[in-house]
């Protein structure tokens, strides 16, 4: 095996470059230079011998490697993680799943209400006197009511959305109530039930409602073109903190969606038949659906609101409106309360809507 000396240390007095002189002048005097005259003439140096065999075994361990290199042999396994898309579009199936098995045991747990008759809608559904009022005692029990000519007409899932998912909402919905000027007055159900004294006032609490809608019409000028609301871009601030709940509520609109999709099927193709009408007369509605996903195309944000049960005029007869109350929700009505901040969140349609754009509401 051929051997190497490799120069581990040099004697004191002396270093590589004087020992190389001395090994040159005596080659320069023609003598010869044995292994033994080297090691005799320089003891203090230690000689190591070593060949290709070797040089296998000089391997870095982990902590030598520089830059990333590793020593041979297979890689280590890598623990392999979504990325936020991912796990997003994972927790947004979890919750369309939710929602379908919801809905399937609210129709298996289905009451019928005598006095509601589809057919004659709207005339006798706005006759508040004749209204029929049942209690459910089961708080928390999934359940439907339909007409008596069975027509589901309400849909009732209370704490569908869990605690936590709960929490995050009222957290974020408070925020921007805070950050905002709340509206009271006359609006939106044409009967004065707007007015200051449908609000419960107390310090510390929020009261007065906010309306976010991609396209709608001012009462009384329904046959002009829709306008979004004057909540959303009422400044720059509002509208950068409008569209910020908006994205916030992302998770909110698929559970409303994927319940309308599995309650009425027939109504959730009219209303993506609505929106593709909405973005082909309106461009800017293709901004606002990167952020907000929600079918219906507005939601009234109300604090400290109390009203009677009512019918809202405006919406087509045969629509469904969204009602999220946290913490508590009733069939279209916030009696009083006693304690504690309020928010309810209706999301509506409205009839005139799908006329301007000339959209049949099955």
């Amino acid at each position: 095996m051929p051997v190497e000396t490799v120069l581990e240390g040099q004697p004191p007095g002396l270093d590589l470059e004087e020992i190389g002189d001395a090994i040159s002048g005596a080659d320069g005097d023609g003598d010869t230079w044995t292994k033994e005259d080297i090691l005799q003439k320089f003891s203090d140096l230690k000689v190591q011998a070593f060949g290709p065999e070797d040089l296998l075994q000089d391997q870095l361990t982990e902590e030598e490697m520089d830059e990333g290199e590793r020593a041979p042999g297979p890689p280590p396994k890598k623990k392999l993680k979504r990325s936020a898309e991912a796990q997003a579009r994972q927790f947004q199936r979890k919750l369309e799943k939710e929602m379908v098995r919801a809905v399937r045991k609210a129709r298996e747990n289905t009451a019928v209400l005598e006095r509601a008759h589809h057919h004659k809608a709207p005339a006798h559904w706005n006759d508040s006197k004749e209204a029929e009022q049942q209690e459910w005692l089961e708080p928390r029990a999934y359940r439907m009511a339909k007409s008596s000519d069975g027509v589901p007409i309400l849909l009732h899932l209370p704490a569908v959305i869990h605690e936590r998912g709960e929490k995050k909402l009222h957290s974020v919905v408070m925020e921007f109530g805070k950050a905002v000027t709340l509206q009271m007055g006359d609006g939106a159900d044409k009967e004065g039930r707007d007015r200051k004294a449908a609000y419960k006032i107390v310090k510390g609490q929020l009261a007065g409602n906010v309306k976010l809608v991609t396209a709608w019409h001012a009462v009384g000028h329904t046959k002009e073109n829709a306008i979004i609301s004057r909540d959303l871009i009422k400044s720059a601030k509002q509208f950068s903190l409008g569209t910020t709940l908006l994205d916030n509520l992302s998770f909110l609109n698929v559970r409303l969606n994927s319940a309308l999709k599995e309650l009425d099927p027939l109504q959730f193709q009219a209303m993506l038949a609505l929106r593709a009408a909405l973005r082909k007369k309106y461009p800017y509605v293709k901004a606002m659906e990167t952020i907000d996903c929600l079918l219906w195309e507005g939601r009234s944000i109300q604090y400290n609101r109390q009203t009677p049960l009512h019918p809202d005029s405006t919406d087509p007869p045969k629509a469904w409106v969204a009602l999220v109350a946290l913490g508590h929700i009733l069939p279209h009505e916030v009696l009083a309360f006693q304690d504690g901040q309020r928010v309810s969140i209706a999301h509506f349609t409205h009839e005139s809507l799908w006329t301007e754009l000339g959209v049949h509401l099955p």
